[in-house]
């Protein structure tokens, strides 16, 4: 999905105020110091490491700006691609 048709979808959520786009490319820390989370959650395709590394967080870093990562780990086996093959089916 195009960065905008997710936004789209997180939008519509109620729990969503609002949507900020990666502005670091790799580097995710601009963008989430413009956010100020107080937590990153990730989908139970993710691990912590490796959402670590995708997003150039470390430990230190999270602490200094007191952010918890989180893991869901949902019952359901639908993912962003199950979602993106029934928008383009409709």
């Amino acid at each position: 999905m195009t960065y905008e048709e997710r936004a789209t979808v997180l939008r519509a959520l109620r729990v969503v105020d609002y949507v900020i786009p990666n502005i670091g490319d790799e580097n995710s820390r601009p963008a989430i110091r413009l956010a100020k989370p107080n937590a990153i959650v990730a989908g139970s395709d993710w691990t912590r490491e490796r959402l670590m590394k995708q997003m150039n967080l470390t430990d230190e870093f999270l602490q200094e700006h007191m952010i918890d990562v989180t893991i869901f780990k949902d019952s359901l086996s639908i993912h962003s691609s199950d979602i993106k093959n029934g928008i383009r089916a409709v």
